[in-house]
């Protein structure tokens, strides 16, 4: 393993002491046709999020935008078929465990972002997933990234960032996490961990206020958004009537005691299901939600089907 070159250390300036290395070896990476896609890790409000813009504007600082920040996959998806996109611009999309959960993935967005990380390859695009956890997001979308990453804040002044290289085993595709080796000049360096100063992601603000008040704006409404949505889910789904309160599973049993007044051509429709329920239970449940119960109780007919569903 060889000790980084004096020409390669990273610079004094506070901005920069994020190494120079590995930002030009990204830039290779585009270069020579590829992307660049990472995860970045870490506990709520340990700075993942400013950490990957920052990595985005030290890569492309003249490209740095707004657009640059995403919280949906649709946001996403326009901005890689954005057709004034050039090789080398960056994107965070933060937190998208939200929108990119494991547990929806059968959903038709989810499934046309996973296709679109196979093949936007030919673009050689930046793409940076700020994520409490690796595990939020589904495992196809997981195998298309180049770099793990952990933050760790230790105090104000500075934070660590850790980054893994992602092995997977194409026989029995378990994966494996060695620390990341960048390959420059025919020379292996290794790259364990990255200081990155708070004075960093100051100057950042500083060059750029115009563009990071716009995200910051972003980031708030879209948590706003995101409380409220699943507050009015919770009220709508535990509705009380006569005391007692109603989840999805009770609705789920409900209807699948009464399954026949919810058949469409010999198959549960969500339709029925909504209007059954509106009767029953005297408040009208959500689409998602009646199509949630079509799910449960056909999921359970396949795994148990002479059992009568019950959960």
């Amino acid at each position: 393993m060889k000790r980084l070159s004096k020409s390669l250390q990273p610079s004094q300036d506070p901005e920069y002491k994020f190494p120079i290395l590995f930002v030009k070896h990204i830039r290779h990476l585009n270069k020579i046709k590829y992307n660049w896609a990472q995860i970045v890790t870490g506990k709520p409000g340990s700075g993942k999020t400013l950490q990957a813009l920052l990595l985005s504007y030290l890569i492309s600082p003249k490209r740095f935008n707004p657009s640059c920040y995403a919280v949906t996959a649709g946001e996403f998806m326009d901005w890689v078929n954005d057709p004034n996109r050039q090789a080398g611009d960056c994107i965070v999309w933060d937190e998208p465990g939200i929108g990119l959960k494991a547990r929806h993935w059968y959903s038709l967005s989810n499934i046309m972002v996973g296709e679109t990380l196979q093949v936007y390859r030919k673009k050689k695009l930046n793409v940076f997933f700020a994520v409490t956890d690796f595990s939020f997001i589904d495992i196809q979308a997981r195998k298309q990234i180049t770099c793990f990453s952990e933050i760790q804040r230790f105090d104000l002044r500075y934070a660590r960032m850790w980054l893994y290289d992602l092995k997977i085993n194409r026989k029995t595709g378990d994966m494996y996490f060695p620390y990341y080796r960048a390959y420059i000049n025919n020379r292996v360096y290794a790259l364990k961990n990255v200081q990155v100063l708070n004075s960093a992601i100051k100057k950042l603000y500083e060059r750029n206020k115009e563009t990071m008040d716009i995200i910051f704006e972003k980031m708030e409404e879209f948590k706003e958004k995101t409380m409220k949505k699943d507050r009015a889910t919770i009220q709508e789904i535990e509705k009380e009537r006569f005391g007692k309160t109603y989840t999805i599973f009770d609705m789920a049993n409900l209807v699948a005691k009464n399954r026949e007044k919810c058949i469409l051509k010999g198959k549960l429709n969500w339709c029925l299901i909504h209007a059954f329920l509106t009767k029953e239970l005297g408040f009208a449940p959500s689409r998602d939600a009646c199509r949630a119960i079509k799910f449960l109780i056909e999921k359970e007919k396949e795994t148990n089907p002479q059992n009568e569903y019950n959960m």
